[in-house]
């Protein structure tokens, strides 16, 4: 799973997967959701369409109280026949 590290309401890394270990912590990685929340860390869900005669155009980003969501927005793709 990849996460995005949330400052002020903005993204400031990710999304990427979580680091093993900080310069405070090891096992930063198996912390729950709840205590990632809480040092900033949101999980990252990409909604994005697997058909192959689609093309993505643009993405919109939403960040949420629980995760950073990022819905990309698609076309026809009109070389596909």
């Amino acid at each position: 799973m990849l996460y995005c590290y949330i400052e002020n309401g903005q993204i400031i890394e990710g999304p990427r997967a979580l680091p093993r270990s900080t310069p405070s912590c090891s096992g930063f990685d198996l912390q729950s959701n709840e205590e990632l929340k809480a040092l900033g860390w949101l999980p990252y869900r990409a909604i994005r369409t697997s058909e192959d005669y689609m093309l993505e155009t643009g993405s919109s980003i939403l960040i949420t109280d629980t995760e950073v969501v990022d819905r990309k927005s698609t076309r026809l793709n009109s070389s596909h026949t």
